[in-house]
């Protein structure tokens, strides 16, 4: 019953690993821990789960590593950055006109709930320009 455990990663540093029974730092290389001498080699089941993970880590790296190499999803972020881009410029230039307009139209009227209106459209398209200009 006495469940052989996998050895655990010290501070995520992939060199450093703790023995599975008493939790002594072990190196990545030994094969017997130095303090209770139990041994570090997965057997049986876990030798196929690590020969298995290792291979999925290894197609994940060149997956990315592909994705680098070809730039196609940078055209792709890029081409949606500049939409987002444009739809900020069109709702600031529309907004900034609306408020402009019923800026007028409320100093002409004398109407006071139309010009707070107005400066309220004024401001958000103000504020919407000036985050799209500004922008780190």
């Amino acid at each position: 019953m006495d469940e052989q455990k996998e050895p655990l990663s010290i501070n995520n540093q992939p060199n450093m690993l703790s023995c599975p029974k008493c939790n002594f730092p072990v190196r990545h290389e030994d094969t017997k821990c130095m303090f209770c001498k139990t041994s570090l080699q997965p057997t049986g089941w876990r030798l196929y789960y690590h020969y298995f993970r290792r291979y999925f880590q290894q197609m994940l790296w060149r997956q990315r590593l592909k994705r680098r190499k070809g730039g196609r999803g940078r055209q792709k972020i890029q081409s949606a950055q500049y939409l987002k881009y444009f739809a900020f410029l069109c709702v600031g230039a529309f907004l900034t006109l609306i408020g402009g307009y019923l800026f007028i139209i409320s100093m002409l009227s004398n109407n006071f709930s139309n010009w707070i209106i107005s400066l309220l459209f004024l401001v958000y398209g103000i504020y919407t320009l000036k985050t799209l200009l500004y922008r780190k």
